[in-house]
């Protein structure tokens, strides 16, 4: 068995629902990036972003448990290869822990083609989007509407 992130539609359309282990799990020195005309959100890493932003990297996503034959089906569903590049990242769990999962992130063409670097400066619009969108899923787990990380240790201090 093998953990994959789930950070837009794997979230929105609830493709982690049959699946095992669901929690979420932080993402740190990424940004999330949505340009508002896609159905689907991107990730680029702080250290590829040529631009400052006033904002720190990272977002809440959810972690869940797949085996080989949905691995391959949610590489397939992705893009895996052309659009996206499935790669291990480590995560930041509530309590503050670290595990590894997979990660979809998108191929330089496909960031050079869409111009994603422009908009990381927009913020987190796919953050909004959930919150505005799916409150069942944001009741079910109430990180995703957080902006930055805060283990249960800190909140209970």
């Amino acid at each position: 068995m093998m953990l994959v992130f789930g950070y837009g539609t794997f979230i929105t359309k609830k493709i982690y629902k049959d699946k095992n282990n669901v929690q979420p799990a932080y993402l740190p020195r990424y940004f999330r990036v949505y340009r508002p005309r896609d159905w689907f959100p991107y990730v680029i890493k702080s250290s590829d972003c040529n631009d400052s932003v006033d904002f720190k990297p990272g977002f809440w996503g959810l972690v869940f448990q797949v085996n080989k034959s949905e691995l391959t089906e949610l590489d397939l569903y992705e893009g895996e290869g052309s659009l996206y590049k499935r790669i291990s990242e480590q995560f930041l769990l509530p309590d503050g822990s670290k595990i590894d999962a997979f990660l979809y992130y998108p191929m330089k063409n496909t960031i050079r083609r869409y111009n994603l670097m422009d908009y990381i400066r927009l913020g987190d619009l796919w953050r909004k989007k959930i919150i505005e969108e799916h409150p069942d899923i944001v009741k079910e787990f109430p990180q995703l509407a957080l902006k930055k990380f805060h283990s249960k240790t800190e909140r209970n201090k």
